[in-house]
Formats: C-alpha cells, structure tokens, sequence
C-alpha cells in the first residue's frame, strides 16, 4: 500500500467519525486521484458534506468544480456563489479566484475594478498571485489609477515569495525605466537572471536576446544560445526562431544548416512569420538545404497569411 493509499485509508475511517477536515481531504483526493481513482461525483460529496460542517475551504473547491464543469455541468453562477461565501470568510484563495473571474470576464461580466478589489483582499493575506497580478494592474491602469511604483511593490511582494513571471515584469520596469523609476540595468538583469534561472522562458529567451545583441551587456553569444536554447526546450516560439538563426550564420556556435532548418520549421508551425520568410527564402535559393520552389512557396504563402509583407512581395515578384 502506497502512502497516498494510506493517507486516504486514515480520512476514510476520520470521515466516518464526521470530521469536517477528513471529508474535505476526502474530497481532495477524489478530486486529484491521490490513493484513489479520480472522481468528481465523489468529490463534490465530501466536499458539500464538509461544507455543511463549516469548513470553507471546500466552499472554494465546490467553486473551482463548478467552474471548470468537473464532473458537474459548468455553472459560473454557482461557481461565484460558492467563492463569494467563502471569500466573505475570509478564504484568499476564493478572493483570488474571484478576482481571476472579474479580471478575465470568465462567465460574468469583465470588471477591473472588482477584480482589483478581490486581489486587494487576498494580497493583503499574502496571495502569491494575486500580488502579481495588482501589479500588472497598477503598471497599466486598470481598474486602479496606474502607480508604476504600487507595480513594482506588488511584483516585489510576489518576486520575493518566488513568482518568476513578476521577476521577469520587474526586470522589464528597470530595463526600460519610465518618468516613475530610471533605467537601471544591473538590476534589470538581476531580476531576468533570477526568473531565468528559475525556469521562466521569457526571462531565458530576453535574457538570450540581450547577450545576443549586446544591449545592456556585453555581447555575448554562448550565453545567448545557452539562454535561448532553456527557453526553446519550453516551446519559446522567439527562442526557435533565433536559435535557428544562430545555427544559420554560425553565432556562437559551429554553422549548422539542418540544425538551424529544425529550429525555423519549429518556429514556423507555430505561426512565426519571420521563420516561415527565412525558410522560404532558404528553399527559394537552395542556401542551406535543397533548392525547392514549391516548399519555398508554402513558406512564404504561410509567411504572408501571418502578415509579413515581405512574403507577399515574394509571392508576386518571384513565384
């Protein structure tokens, strides 16, 4: 017997005894299949049986089924019923969800003044998220007055605590600076450097193009393919695409045209323009692989639909 399968034993023998926080860890793992076969129906069972003994918790988790219809036909109405009872207790993460709600106008109407309020609630008690996303709303005024210097307090909030989206947004602040804050690019790259190493695939992908382009830093291109290439391991359509540029023209390591053509056409089934033109034009010359005017075409009819004019321009003068 697996630990999970232990775990589940011991809520199932609690449960019976009615304990609120043994049905509503019930209700978890039916719901995430932890020792158990994942069931909703089962989940939401406990769930409502722990609700009816207080716990709010499973207040918010009756909300997220509802609203993601697990299990259960989708409701947005009884989805925000369940998180508004239980953020008026005081539930950050009902408060979040709620904010999440309002702020994408998923299945009630979109208000950035109410999502700034939710956000406000649950950042108050710390919610990682919703710091991130006060700062993204006080960098572009929505729903709050813009406050460039609230941005960077909330981002720093959620940085600290290890949100590397608002590390790599506060290192965009200090990079390009505004009439609130001046440029500061050691701590720019300081904030990229440390979302980047945590995993973020912007972080990587900026930090590659800044060492790329010697902006900012000194030109670097092994740390540039190095960045690039933990960005394009996430599907970084940018990354593909300038890795296959660095193989093309031999930057930073050895010219590699097959290398550089899978990186492009990696890029280039996920709709980039710029790498559907160059494997165009690498088809139309035969410069790298074997001349093929109608592959040639093909890219550079996709490169055109995705509205590069120069692909269009080929397609009229060349093809």
């Amino acid at each position: 017997m697996t630990q999970d399968q232990q775990q589940f034993k011991h809520y199932q023998e609690k449960a019976e005894q009615g304990g609120a926080d043994a049905l509503f860890a019930l209700g978890c793992m039916y719901d995430n299949g932890d020792g158990t076969e994942q069931d909703y129906a089962l989940a939401r069972t406990y769930y409502e049986q722990a609700v009816q003994k207080g716990h709010i918790k499973a207040l918010t988790h009756l909300g997220t089924l509802y609203l993601q219809g697990a299990g259960i036909e989708q409701d947005f109405h009884q989805a925000k019923d369940y998180y508004q009872r239980a953020a008026q207790q005081g539930a950050s993460e009902a408060q979040y969800n709620l904010g999440l709600m309002y702020f994408k106008g998923e299945g009630i109407e979109q208000n950035y003044e109410k999502a700034a309020d939710y956000f406000h609630q649950a950042a108050e008690q710390g919610d990682i998220d919703s710091q991130f996303y006060l700062g993204l709303m006080y960098e572009n005024g929505a729903g709050v007055e813009q406050n460039i210097q609230k941005a960077i307090e909330y981002y720093k909030n959620a940085a600290d605590q290890g949100d590397t989206e608002a590390q790599y947004n506060l290192g965009m602040i200090y990079f390009t600076g505004n009439d609130e804050t001046s440029q500061d690019i050691p701590k720019a790259i300081e904030f990229f450097t440390v979302a980047a190493d945590s995993g973020n695939a912007n972080a990587q992908f900026y930090l590659g193009l800044k060492y790329h382009l010697g902006d900012g830093v000194d030109e670097d291109f092994t740390k540039a393919v190095a960045y690039y290439e933990q960005a394009a391991s996430q599907g970084h359509v940018n990354a593909l695409f300038s890795l296959g540029g660095m193989y093309y023209f031999a930057e930073g390591v050895a010219q590699d045209y097959p290398k550089a053509i899978a990186y492009y056409e990696q890029a280039a089934d996920q709709g980039n323009a710029y790498a559907q033109f160059n494997l165009g034009e690498i088809y139309e010359y035969g410069n790298g692989a074997e001349q093929d005017i109608a592959k040639a075409k093909k890219y550079y009819e996709q490169s055109c639909a995705n509205g590069y004019e120069q692909a269009c321009d080929k397609l009229h003068q060349v093809l």
